[in-house]
């Protein structure tokens, strides 16, 4: 009988982590091929903080076996593909996990056990820390997540948050810089160190930010709306906008926001709206993780040669001229 090619195919931990190591300055890199998978991994370690970058190729669905005896705290970005954690049987310790793509959760289980399924390739960060770690960085400001770190203490799994949250845009420009950082080698701890706490701060203001929400655009006069129009545009650069989307947003009719936009910005809204895309996608693509075709769907483009003519109208230079396929 032949073999159903999309079962999903089991590896085990032991057989994932069988591969070749090599060690440098501040990180190490692990690369393994087994079965329907091509393991690439930058592993480095600052202050405490253990991260592990990711690139897996996926030929067919698999399942990886996992456990981990001693736990983990850690935050888990899926930057490409799709994870999913199901515990085994009668294993209180371990809770479900589900990160769709482009998505982030925090997770503590004082101990792992279970299965990891992946479906399609993979590109993802995980930030491994500890609760010290957390105090340090927020100080007062860890009441914003108080009732995770108090379960944390108690050695209860938990999320947190109970469904996966956007990776935002200030995020996403974050995790670039600690992957691919831009300073000399001999400054790269320090740099990295600083991302990281800037990366467990953007996640505190953005639970904050939902909270506590900014007033309503309607409370504010029109230059009020535009700027916090354009705020609003920054954080959702990489979601499908439209005109009459962001009219209703600023509780505007559509032609008074054409005309009320470009007096105050200086040209019209929706060229501001591919502006900050464009924007977005040159620092993605130079940051060298992502390709051409996953930046044009990043940014809401259906079609890669759309994206590549966008791109070159705005930059004058192709996307292909910034991009590079792997960071790793």
């Amino acid at each position: 009988m032949a073999t159903n090619k999309l079962a999903p195919g089991t590896v085990t931990l032991a057989e994932y982590q069988r591969g070749i190591t090599e060690i440098h300055d501040n990180h190490q890199l692990f690369v393994n091929k087994i079965a329907d998978l091509a393991i690439r991994e930058k592993q480095m370690k600052y202050a405490g903080v253990e991260v592990v970058y990711r690139e897996i190729d996926i030929e067919n669905p698999c399942i990886l076996e996992v456990v981990h005896p001693a736990g983990l705290l850690k935050l888990q970005f899926e930057l490409m593909g799709h994870s999913e954690f199901t515990p085994n049987k009668n294993t209180p310790s371990s809770i479900p996990v589900l990160i769709p793509c482009g998505q982030f959760n925090g997770i503590y289980m004082p101990h792992i056990a279970g299965q990891l399924y992946y479906p399609h390739s993979r590109k993802c960060l995980d930030v491994t820390m500890t609760l010290d770690y957390l105090h340090r960085v927020l100080g007062p400001q860890t009441r914003v997540i108080a009732d995770f770190l108090s379960q944390v203490a108690r050695r209860q799994p938990c999320l947190l948050h109970k469904r996966a949250q956007r990776i935002t845009v200030e995020m996403h420009r974050c995790i670039n810089e600690i992957i691919r950082p831009s300073v000399s080698a001999h400054l790269q701890a320090l740099f990295i160190s600083n991302k990281l706490d800037e990366l467990i701060l953007l996640i505190a203001d953005d639970i904050s930010r939902q909270t506590n929400p900014l007033p309503a655009l309607d409370n504010l006069d029109d230059r009020g709306n535009i700027l916090r129009l354009k705020q609003w545009i920054a954080e959702h650069v990489t979601d499908p906008i439209t005109l009459s989307q962001l009219a209703a947003i600023a509780g505007m009719s559509t032609s008074k926001l054409k005309t009320v936009f470009r007096s105050s910005a200086g040209l019209p809204v929706m060229t501001y709206v591919r502006q900050q895309k464009m924007e977005f996608a040159y620092h993605l693509l130079f940051a060298q993780q992502y390709t051409v075709g996953e930046v044009a769907a990043m940014v809401n483009y259906q079609h890669t040669q759309h994206f590549t003519a966008a791109f070159k109208r705005t930059f004058g230079k192709l996307p292909s001229e910034v991009a590079y396929q792997r960071a790793v």
